[in-house]
């Protein structure tokens, strides 16, 4: 309830609105216009007050030592990449920047089944070394192609 929770990559609001009912503030951040705008609409609809919407590429944004909570809820879908892997680990960096100087990063990203769950881990390692970190769980959300799933860790980080 006393968190301020980043959710990177809103879209039109499915993780933003339901977290806006518990916590302090949400900051939704969505890059696509279209999504924006009805991100914006859902929020005026459902007369929610403490969620702030910004329309950016969460790359190109100053916003540090603001949040409890990172939300990286981004899926990529397009296939044409080498193996499944939708390249979220990239935003690590700038989801560390949003965090206090403690917080929990909620990662989603998809893997092949024979990925799991070295090929996170050794992302996630390689992005977050200088930093003290544990993960705090891990899930396999839903099936997204054969032998592919959308995966979600949760990451407790302490910066030096």
């Amino acid at each position: 309830p006393n968190e301020t929770i980043v959710d990177m990559f809103a879209g039109i609001g499915y993780f933003s609105l339901g977290l806006a009912k518990k916590a302090e503030k949400v900051i939704a951040i969505e890059k696509n216009p279209v999504a924006f705008r009805y991100l914006k609409e859902n929020i005026e609809l459902n007369g929610i007050r403490n969620i702030e919407a910004i329309l950016s590429d969460n790359s190109k944004l100053k916003l540090e030592n603001l949040a409890d909570r990172v939300i990286m809820g981004y899926l990529r879908t397009d296939r044409r990449t080498k193996g499944a892997s939708s390249s979220s680990e990239k935003f690590l960096p700038f989801a560390i920047k949003m965090l206090k100087s403690k917080g929990i990063i909620h990662f989603h990203n998809t893997y092949k089944t024979d990925e799991l769950w070295y090929k996170p881990l050794r992302q996630l390692e390689k992005k977050l070394s200088g930093f003290t970190y544990k993960i705090i769980s891990k899930k396999k959300v839903k099936s997204v192609a054969p032998h592919t799933y959308h995966i979600a860790l949760g990451i407790e980080l302490m910066k030096r």
